[in-house]
């Protein structure tokens, strides 16, 4: 699912712009999952940058 709502986030941005939600959700996950999930998560996140810069 990480990578879907990144891929999804990365190419249609205007949907996620005002709702910062998705993203706290996120980071949240950073700190409770497992490695090899945190990692994928990061590179969501990275995906993520060109919607809310």
């Amino acid at each position: 699912m990480v990578r879907e709502c990144s891929s999804l986030l990365s190419r249609m941005p205007q949907l996620f712009t005002k709702d910062i939600a998705l993203v706290q959700q996120f980071f949240e996950a950073m700190c409770k999952e497992e490695p090899d999930v945190r990692l994928a998560i990061q590179e969501a996140l990275s995906m993520m940058v060109g919607a809310y810069a």
